[in-house]
């Protein structure tokens, strides 16, 4: 009789027995894996503190900028960062009171969600809040209203309506992952359409304003802030450019602080900060002189 054949007798005569074993073996298993789950469950669990918590152990609030004047403006000595306008005054003056320091983090379109997800910043304000930027972050401290615009050379005839933009020989700039770009994404079917746009990954007014110059595109989408800025730089020199879009704007979202999503503790302090302050006669005159050349792109609203 062949080893196989022992083996299937051996197993017949023995099945019980065989059956009982490699049920006890199974049980032990059970229980072994339980109590490690136990053991696992009973550790203490290291929990990331909340940004707030992170913000008053430290002492200090990193802040994520991007120039975007006069809601903020960023100010660079050699290595050295600050920040002034509507939404670093806020934070400066909350800063004072709370014994905090603050931290000018340079930061882009493109890194913001990757920058407070990660606690390289705290927050970044002057963001205007969008449906998709609602899916990864969440916003408080609502301050303004802004439209989003475009811009064009002051002799530009074609694109007089939203659905200009549709028109297969419109040529169109965006700065990724700004507001603009938002709108292409989500109305001009960018995806699909994407030999009509230019995509740029700096927000330089320059370079936006070089790309209608040269003609390269034909309209620059953004938001109304960036394309007034860009209107004033340009018609400083020989170009002539126009804001479009300003009385019908493609869209108004709110500006506002960008934080961490779900990190409603940070939200609630800055929001209750904010509707202290933010009325304050020497803030309250600040806003309103810093909005009085943007009153045709920019509203005022409680937070």
């Amino acid at each position: 009789m062949d080893v196989p054949e022992i083996l299937k007798v051996f197993v017949k005569e023995n099945e019980g027995i065989i059956g009982i074993v490699l049920g006890l073996i199974g049980t032990v298993f059970t229980i072994w894996g339980f109590l490690i789950g136990m053991r696992r469950f009973n550790e203490p669990q290291s929990k990331t503190p909340s940004a707030l918590a992170d913000i008053f152990a430290h002492k200090v609030i990193r802040v994520g900028v991007i120039n975007v004047p006069p809601t903020v403006t960023v100010i660079q000595n050699g290595e050295e960062i600050d920040a002034d306008g509507i939404f670093p005054r806020l934070l400066k003056y909350i800063a004072e009171k709370e014994h905090l320091k603050i931290e000018w983090v340079p930061v882009s379109w493109s890194d913001i969600f990757e920058a407070v997800r990660t606690r390289k910043v705290h927050l970044v304000p002057s963001i205007y809040l969008t449906n998709k930027r609602a899916e990864h972050a969440t916003f408080c401290s609502k301050i303004l209203r802004v439209k989003i615009t475009g811009v064009v050379r002051a002799d530009e005839t074609r694109i007089l309506t939203h659905d200009d933009l549709r028109k297969p020989d419109i040529r169109i700039g965006i700065i990724r992952f700004e507001s603009g770009w938002e709108y292409a994404v989500d109305r001009l079917n960018l995806a699909f359409e994407w030999k009509r746009f230019r995509v740029l990954d700096l927000a330089e007014l320059t370079v936006l304003t070089e790309l209608l110059e040269t003609s390269v595109v034909d309209v620059v989408l953004a938001g109304g802030i960036n394309c007034d800025n860009a209107v004033r730089l340009a018609n400083k020199t020989k170009s002539k450019l126009k804001m479009i879009f300003v009385e019908k704007p493609l869209e108004t979202w709110d500006c506002s602080i960008m934080i961490g999503r779900d990190d409603f503790e940070l939200r609630d302090w800055l929001d209750r900060w904010v509707r202290k302050i933010r009325s304050l006669p020497e803030l309250a005159e600040l806003e309103t002189r810093d909005l009085a050349d943007f009153v045709d792109v920019v509203e005022k609203r409680n937070p």
